[in-house]
Order: structure tokens, then C-alpha cells, then sequence
């Protein structure tokens, strides 16, 4: 069968089925296939893809171009920092820290970052010198701390794409620094959240790159172990079309067998083919126009100018205005996209997990077909792998490790997302306790806005902490299967003769061995060393019920503070002393 042929797009190296085949042939089913590394050598071994790891070094020297004036400041820290002129001209154009060469990006992206970004960066910067150095009489007018809250959008932004950068590969790093065809933008949108991994099917071999990453990092050849299935649905699925990578049908697997790579495969591609919600997108195209609209709203309310009466006010207006607008943007699409690549990773290991529970998984939602009538009427073929095979026990487990390192450094990210959105509502409950309890001069419009964004960040938190917690808890319930198929196994020994039950009880007897070591793994790896987090710890109903109780106690100590001061505004809306 002609399978569809794959484009890869990493640095280290470019995964092919001829050399798949070439290694795994030898190793099929056996434990070498879970040590790659040593199988191919350790020249061959270097060109495999490391485990994923944060780099401090690359998120504070992001942060530092990210923070200073672009076009101004940035370009001037990029010449001090990369080693030449010419790598230094790379960066500034991969990382559109100045763009203007057409060789790097469309003349599309480079009008955008011209007409709206660079403006932005500028006008933010020399709006919070304008209110802190203004003469008394001016600065009386302009409320702080909205420039500082609208600074702050854009402080979590900047923190945001730093921390992409931090968890790049050393090697893609490295190519930021050489000229176009070595790094181009179609290879940063695959990189970016918000474009790749937003809907990493609308980028090819985006999925299959990812997924040859993860097995890298694991050791693991997942084409190097197969499924031991029913005949008929062994034929249904080795005659299904996909990436040559993955196929279901190796020289190496049997006409019963059925490659756990291609199984791997199929289930990440369902995963990872649910779109964007609607509803995500309706909220992060109608909250920013909230938040930049409260602070006018509420001074046109009280009588004043909406955007101020004098030319500085109207100009430091404009610019909370337009940063709030276009800043708060990707800050909410961020903590949405979080949100939603955990509900995609609770589906991929959910539906690994329904494989191996009779009756097995719907093939319709394995491949992606129509299910139809037979479907209606409960006949639809179920794909299921027996666990009381070792071999089978032996690929799950593998698949399970690689399913859950998929897209690695784009799941780490999405963690720390969370934990960044949570940071900022907390500062901003900070900042309203030091207005309430200091007594602080401020307008009202800024309560309002304050309130706006802790109640809007904590909504799409809550979401986020809300999916992670799914994802981590599916741990616990596998166990639980996977215990339970132990005890199973145990009692079906125990009924078992020796005499004519020999090859069977061996093969129970390596199976319940195996699952207890499976049992044991997913505790280690998926409850101690490598769980999913938030705020640093382990995604449960505690850390959210802790997050919602620090809030929510942060806003009464913020109304108690407000009464206990007395705090009065007069007819415009500004605080009395």
C-alpha cells in the first residue's frame, strides 16, 4: 500500500521508513526495541532527540529583547549579546526583534509588526515615563495604576515568549542564529502555541515529528512492537492508509499484529484533531475589548472626558487603551490553549486506556471514520488488546510512556502558562489590597478594571487547573485497572492445570509480572517524578481549591480594607483623602 509520504521539519535529524525498517527488523518484540540507544550504537545514538529541559540562560536573554523598546533597545542588547554582527542579524530577524528583510517573513508579517507591535512596545514605555516623570499638576490627572496594569499585559506576554524560548531545543537555538532555508517562519509558527500546537494538523508533519521526539527522548521503537488482535481487526486496520512512518504492517510484525506506532499514531492524530472551541475564541475576542473599555467607560460615566481633557491625559489614555486591547489578547489565548491541549492529552490517554477495557475502542473513533448504521445499532467493530498477552502488556506500557512525553515542550509550556496567568491575577488582588489599605490616590475606574481581569484570568485558570486535574487523576483510575487485571490473572493461575494448561499459564504468569511493573511505573513516572503541574505542584482538587480560597480571600480582605479606610470618591470618580 502507498502510505502518505512525510516532510519532517527538525534540526537533529530527519526520520525515514527506510531507516526504520533497516534498524527494527532485528529487535521486533523484544526488549531491545525499548532500548534504542544501544541497539543502534552510540555514534547513530547522538543523532537521537534528548529529553526536553528548560533553559534559564535563553528565557532571561529572551526576556531581556522582549522587554526593552524594539527597534530602539532590543537591536543594541542583541549586538552586545550573540557572538557576531551576522548572527546577531539572524536573531533580530528570526525573532522579529527588527524586521525588514522579506527573506525571513512575508511582507504581510513585517507591516504587522511595523503598524501595531513596535508602536505598542514604544508608546507603553514612554506613557509610564510620561506619568511618573510629569510635573504634579498633570500627573494629578492620570491615574497609574492603569499604565502599570496595561504594563503588566504586556510584562506577561513578554514573560510568556520567553519561556518558549526557554524550552527550545539547544539545536533549534542554534539555528536561529543562520540565514533562511536553516530556520525559516514556517519552523517558528510550528514552535508557536498559538500557531502549531493551536492545530498541529494544519501544519504537515508537525504530529509525526513530534511523535518521533518523544519515542527519542523514551529510548523507544515503537515500530519495533506490535499488537497481538483478533484476524479481522488485525486486516481492518493493516489496511488502513497513513504516514509511511507509522504504518500498521512492518517486514517484521505478522498478519495478526498490528504495529504499536501505527496505533500510537492514529490515536494522537484524533487527539489532536479537535478544533479550537468556538466559545474560546468568542472570549478572547470580546474580553479585551472589556478590559481596554472599562477604564474610559468609567470615567465617560462620571462625567470626565473618556480618554482625558488634556493633551497628555488623551495621550497616556489612548495607549492603556490600545495595549490592554492588543496585549491582553494573546495572554488569554495562551491560558485557552492550555486549557484545551489538556483536554486533547485527557482524550489521547483515555482512548489508549479504553483499548486495552473490553470491548476495546470504537475503531470509527481510532481512525477517524463515519461510524454509520452499524454503529447506531451497537455493531460497530471495537478494537481491543488483550493485556493477558505479555507482548501486548509490553507495547501499551511503551505506548503509554511515549503518549505521555507527546509534543513534550509544548505541554511543559503550557504548564507554566498557567502558573504565569495565576501570577498576575495575584499581583493584581496585591495591588488592590496596597490601593485599599494604603489608601492610595486612584480613579474608580481602576477598581473596575482590576476586579475585570482577576475575575476574567481566574475564569480561564479555574478551566485550565480544572482539564490538568482530569488529565493527572486518569493515573489513578488506569491503576485501577491495571490492578484489577492482576487479581484477574491471579485467580484464572489458580483454576489452571499444569498438565494441559501449560503455555497459557506461562504466558499469565509473564503478563501479571509485567503489569505489575506497568502498575509501578505510572505511580513513579506519573505521581511522583513527572506529574502534571500547576504552581509547581501536582494538578489536584487541592491546588484548585487552594487557588480559588487565595482569590477569593484576597477580594475580602480588599472590600474589608476599602470599609475599614472609609474610602469615598467625589463626583468625577477620583479617590478623596
Amino acid at each position: 500500500m502507498e502510505h502518505h509520504a512525510h516532510s519532517s521539519s527538525l534540526t537533529r535529524r530527519r526520520p525515514s521508513r527506510k531507516e526504520d525498517e533497516a534498524r527494527l527488523t532485528a529487535i521486533h518484540n523484544s526488549y531491545a526495541a525499548a532500548r534504542l540507544r544501544r541497539v543502534i550504537g552510540a555514534e547513530q545514538s547522538s543523532q537521537l532527540h534528548e529529553p526536553v529541559t528548560f533553559s534559564w540562560q535563553q528565557f532571561w536573554v529572551t526576556l531581556l529583547y522582549e522587554m526593552l523598546p524594539q527597534v530602539i533597545c532590543a537591536p543594541a542588547a542583541v549586538l552586545l549579546i550573540e557572538p557576531s554582527l551576522r548572527e546577531a542579524w539572524h536573531v533580530l530577524q528570526h525573532r522579529a526583534l527588527l524586521a525588514v528583510s522579506t527573506r525571513y517573513r512575508p511582507r504581510s508579517s513585517i507591516l504587522l509588526f511595523w503598524l501595531m507591535f513596535y508602536p505598542l512596545n514604544l508608546l507603553i514605555h514612554l506613557a509610564l515615563l510620561v506619568t511618573f516623570l510629569a510635573p504634579s499638576e498633570l500627573s494629578t490627572l492620570i491615574d497609574p495604576f492603569q499604565v502599570l496594569l496595561a504594563y503588566g499585559f504586556m510584562v506577561v506576554r513578554n514573560i510568556i515568549v520567553a519561556v518558549k524560548y526557554g524550552y527550545l531545543r539547544p539545536e533549534d537555538v542554534a539555528r536561529l542564529r543562520c540565514p533562511p532555508p536553516d530556520w525559516d517562519e514556517d519552523r517558528s509558527d510550528r514552535r508557536l502555541i498559538f500557531g502549531g500546537w493551536r492545530a498541529p494538523g494544519s501544519f504537515p508533519g508537525l504530529i509525526e515529528d513530534e511523535l518521533t521526539c518523544a519515542m527519542d527522548e523514551n529510548d523507544i521503537a515503537l515500530q519495533g512492537m506490535s499488537f497481538d488482535m483478533d484476524p479481522t481487526t488485525s486486516a481492518l486496520l493493516r489496511d488502513h492508509q497513513t504516514s509511511e512512518l507509522f504504518t500498521a504492517t512492518t517486514p517484521s510484525n505478522g498478519e495478526q499484529q498490528v504495529s504499536a506506532g501505527f496505533i500510537a499514531h492514529q490515536l494522537t492524530h484524533r487527539a489532536y484533531s479537535v478544533p479550537f472551541p468556538k466559545r474560546y475564541m468568542r472570549i478572547t475576542m470580546t474580553m479585551p475589548f472589556v478590559l481596554a473599555g472599562l477604564p474610559p467607560l468609567a470615567r465617560w460615566h462620571y462625567g470626565l472626558g473618556a480618554f482625558g481633557e488634556t493633551g497628555i491625559e488623551t495621550f497616556v489614555s489612548i495607549v492603556v487603551f490600545l495595549v490592554c486591547l492588543f496585549s491582553s489578547v494573546p495572554v488569554f489565548v495562551f491560558g485557552l490553549i492550555s486549557a484545551h491541549d489538556f483536554n486533547r492529552r485527557t482524550r489521547l490517554i483515555d482512548s489508549l486506556c479504553r483499548l486495552v477495557r473490553y470491548p476495546g475502542l470504537p475503531l470509527s473513533r481510532l481512525l477517524g471514520l463515519n461510524a454509520g448504521p452499524a454503529a447506531q445499532q451497537g455493531k460497530e467493530t471495537h478494537v481491543f488488546i488483550d493485556l493477558e498477552r505479555a507482548s501486548n502488556v509490553f507495547a501499551w506500557i511503551n505506548c503509554r510512556k511515549t503518549l505521555r512525553s507527546f509534543g513534550e515542550g509544548y505541554y511543559q509550556r503550557t504548564q507554566v502558562y498557567t502558573s504565569i496567568l495565576l501570577g498576575y491575577a495575584f499581583l493584581c488582588i496585591l495591588l488592590l489590597n496596597v490601593i485599599m489599605w494604603g489608601q492610595l490616590p486612584h480613579h474608580i475606574g481602576t477598581i473596575y478594571l482590576i476586579s475585570a481581569i482577576v475575575v476574567t484570568i481566574a475564569s480561564i485558570s479555574m478551566a485550565s487547573i480544572t482539564k490538568a486535574t482530569r488529565l493527572q487523576g486518569l493515573s489513578r483510575q488506569h491503576r485501577d485497572l491495571i490492578k484489577a487485571q492482576v487479581f484477574l490473572q491471579e485467580k484464572a493461575l489458580l483454576e489452571l492445570t499444569e498438565e494441559s494448561d501449560a503455555e497459557r499459564i506461562r504466558e499469565l504468569r509473564h503478563s501479571k509480572s509485567l503489569l505489575r511493573e506497568v502498575d509501578e511505573m505510572i505511580h513513579f513516572q506519573e505521581e511522583i517524578y513527572k506529574p502534571t503541574r500547576v504552581l509547581g505542584q501536582a494538578a489536584t482538587q487541592n491546588v484548585m481549591n487552594s487557588t480559588l480560597g487565595v482569590l477569593i480571600a484576597g477580594l475580602i480582605f480588599a472590600i474589608e480594607g476599602s470599609g475599614g479606610a472609609n474610602i469615598v470618591y467625589d463626583a468625577f470618580g477620583w479617590f478623596l483623602r
